[in-house]
């Protein structure tokens, strides 16, 4: 008995352009009543003789990152067919990029599709595609980068014939300027910036004016500024990374006190908290806001120079400290142990004198006030 067979051409196919290389070399196989056999595809149509009649299977091998068509089962009939198996795949391609200029580290991120994970290896910003099973649902991760915040995890389904993702890096250029009211140098000193429970010191040399650092973007910043003798320390500054670069700025004030000391020798002026002098003149350097007093020591023979107080709060500043010699005379001395000359006296201060002194080439002295009578004539 002769059967007859129907001469049955099959096609391989996919969504992409034609002819599809991946498809090169897939294994299919054919099978129907108890025969099965196998057919490389070449990328050219395959022609086989089937008996007519007979339902036969065509079923198509795995290709990674394509979807497998179900097999393909029908009736051979006539004494022609044909048989046409579909892949689709979606070319997925991921773009990383940075708000900054710089170059990127090289970095792996990481497709997952299928329950798979697919590393793709990127040297700093650049893009790199994949084929994903049209109709998948897949996800896109990307590494931690220092100083960067990296971009969130994408989630998508793979639709179409290609698509594009695309995942930025974004860092703030933060500048760190140290500044000061003064003309000369600052010497050595340290900012210090935090953020996200992570502390980074950055150095000034002397002469340095601003330091650049990359910290993450969005993260809360806080700077701190190291002390430097006789000046005020910068405020902390607080503030939050979102802008490609940002500048902050710390300025230390300082007051240059200059004391100047005339009409005398052999005294001590103190300026306190900040020190003393026996010589004229010397310069104090007093943090802003500080108040301080400059009193003198008395010298024999002298009217002691009064006490002066001031706030620090200008760039410079310059006291004299002037000792005046005491006449020969007869003169009303006060508590403060200033001498008046009697003329002068203002019997409003009879409170305050203590006695009558008497200054003369030969010698000195105060004779004590002895009795309550606090009248003075």
């Amino acid at each position: 008995m002769e059967y007859q067979t129907t001469l049955t051409t099959i096609t391989v196919t996919s969504n992409q352009s034609q002819p599809d290389s991946a498809l090169n070399g897939l294994k299919l196989t054919l099978s129907y009543d108890k025969v099965s056999k196998e057919i490389n595809w070449t990328n050219t149509p395959q022609s086989v003789n089937i008996p007519t009649g007979i339902e036969y299977t065509i079923t198509g091998e795995n290709i990674e990152g394509y979807k497998t068509p179900n097999p393909l089962s029908q009736i051979a009939e006539g004494t022609s067919g044909t048989a046409t198996l579909s892949y689709n795949t979606t070319v997925l391609s991921i773009e990383v990029t940075s708000n900054q200029s710089d170059d990127l580290d090289s970095l792996t991120v990481t497709v997952n599709f299928d329950s798979k994970d697919h590393q793709l290896q990127f040297n700093g910003k650049e893009t790199k595609s994949i084929n994903v099973p049209t109709g998948s649902e897949f996800t896109i991760t990307f590494p931690e980068i220092s100083s960067y915040t990296k971009p969130s995890v994408i989630s998508d389904t793979a639709a179409g014939a290609s698509m594009s993702k695309s995942g930025e890096y974004k860092s703030t250029k933060l500048t760190v300027t140290r500044a000061s009211n003064q003309s000369e140098g600052l010497g050595n000193t340290t900012a210090t910036v935090e953020y996200n429970s992570s502390s980074t010191p950055v150095p000034f040399a002397d002469g340095d004016t601003s330091k650049t650092l990359m910290i993450p973007f969005g993260v809360s910043y806080n700077i701190t500024f190291s002390e430097v003798t006789g000046y005020k320390t910068p405020d902390a500054i607080s503030g939050t990374a979102n802008s490609a670069s940002k500048n902050e700025t710390g300025t230390y004030q300082s007051e240059f006190l200059t004391v100047n000391v005339s009409g005398a020798s052999g005294y001590t002026i103190t300026v306190s908290g900040q020190g003393s002098q026996t010589t004229s003149p010397k310069v104090y350097k007093i943090p802003f806001g500080t108040s301080y007093n400059i009193s003198a020591s008395n010298v024999k023979g002298y009217n002691t120079p009064a006490t002066q107080s001031f706030t620090a709060n200008q760039v410079s500043r310059s006291v004299t400290m002037t000792y005046t010699k005491i006449a020969n005379g007869v003169y009303i001395c006060d508590s403060d142990g200033k001498l008046t000359a009697v003329g002068s006296w203002n019997t409003g201060n009879n409170s305050k004198a203590v006695g009558v002194a008497v200054v003369s080439d030969k010698c000195s002295f105060i004779i004590d006030k002895t009795n309550s009578n606090d009248s003075i004539q």
